[in-house]
């Protein structure tokens, strides 16, 4: 009955063919777009991070377009390294479950070289796993830094509202009355 049942099993990892249809992004494509002015060069988020920290009273409008353009590296990354993960495990996927189903249709029914495909079934989903486990991290951590930085956004927009101390008669009268004129707009 053993051999019997063995006979009958079979991995048909054959529908789980994968496909990456993701692509790319070039660092920094849309920050003209998100950020219009920005002439930040693309270089190491964690400098851009420590740069802004130590100019927390500098020029309003310069944080406010560094913030910007951190942001929009650090979403490029993220959405970058989440495209390398589907990559590697399409391109993992397809070769590896090819490899370990073959290995299975040739072993016929002895239990010790079932026993070995199965452990190399085994460590392929352990692997997949671990790239799993540690895209995952990645993603946490570049969420940190996207809500630090979106926190930093608001501050500096909530500084701007109430006047910039280093330039009080410029970007603040000018930030508060463009606010002013939209407030006004939408009530009517």
């Amino acid at each position: 009955y053993q051999q019997q049942l063995i006979q009958l099993q079979s991995l048909n990892f054959t529908l789980l063919q994968a496909q990456n249809n993701f692509t790319k992004r070039d660092p920094g494509q849309d920050m003209q777009l998100f950020c219009p002015g920005s002439t930040t060069s693309l270089i190491d988020i964690r400098a851009l991070v420590r740069q802004y920290i130590a100019n927390l009273g500098g020029n309003l409008a310069q944080q406010q377009q560094q913030v910007c353009a951190n942001l929009v590296q650090l979403q490029d990354a993220k959405f970058n390294d989440t495209v390398d993960l589907i990559q590697k495990l399409a391109d993992e996927n397809n070769n590896e479950i090819s490899q370990i189903e073959s290995q299975r249709n040739s072993v016929g029914t002895a239990q010790g070289a079932l026993a070995a495909n199965q452990n190399e079934t085994a460590r392929y989903v352990a692997r997949t796993n671990n790239d799993i486990q540690s895209w995952q991290t990645k993603m946490q951590a570049y969420d940190v830094q996207i809500d630090y930085l979106k926190a930093q956004q608001v501050a500096l927009a909530k500084r701007a509202m109430n006047g910039d101390s280093s330039n009080p008669n410029l970007l603040g009268e000018a930030t508060q009355a463009t606010v002013m004129a939209a407030a006004l707009k939408t009530g009517d």
